[in-house]
């Protein structure tokens, strides 16, 4: 697991996305780089998944597709951090997908929008949280939620 972290790169109030790169260490620079990015955009989606349960959301699966779906290594780590099971789904443009089963019910081909779902949104793989994996990244992500507001105030000033 990297120990570096990527900071406000998906987020900004001023719309300009600037990044903070944290706590790199270790002899190869890029792969601590990639995978600070891997692991810091999920950190932050646990950020938002964290606050629509705090809401009363009950969030039990998520669902993957387009490039963020592509990627194995990155889905498992998904399901780590988050401790719920990722579905990877087998269509690579899903809003593609839903205007051709809108348009589908327009013209009677489904009965119904939940009909044409059944029909043609199929899961492609799932990735299950490894219970040691989730409580290992659950120390990390507690310290991402801590340093996200610290570094964010001072990189907009940057």
């Amino acid at each position: 697991m990297a120990e570096a972290y990527i900071v406000d790169a998906l987020r900004s109030p001023t719309g300009k996305r600037k990044g903070s790169l944290a706590q790199v260490h270790g002899a190869d620079l890029g792969a601590h780089v990639i995978r600070a990015i891997v692991d810091s955009v999920s950190y932050e989606i646990k950020l938002s998944l964290d606050a629509m349960e705090a809401a009363g959301i009950a969030v039990r699966e998520l669902r993957a597709f387009g490039g963020g779906a592509r990627s194995p290594l990155w889905l498992q780590a998904k399901a780590d951090i988050y401790g719920k099971p990722i579905l990877a789904m087998d269509v690579a443009e899903a809003p593609c997908l839903g205007v051709a089963i809108l348009a589908g019910v327009a013209i009677g081909a489904f009965e119904s929008v939940e009909s044409g779902v059944a029909q043609m949104v199929q899961v492609k793989q799932i990735y299950e949280p490894d219970p040691a994996m989730h409580r290992q990244t659950q120390e990390k992500a507690q310290l991402f939620a801590q340093v996200y507001p610290a570094l964010a105030a001072l990189t907009h000033r940057l």
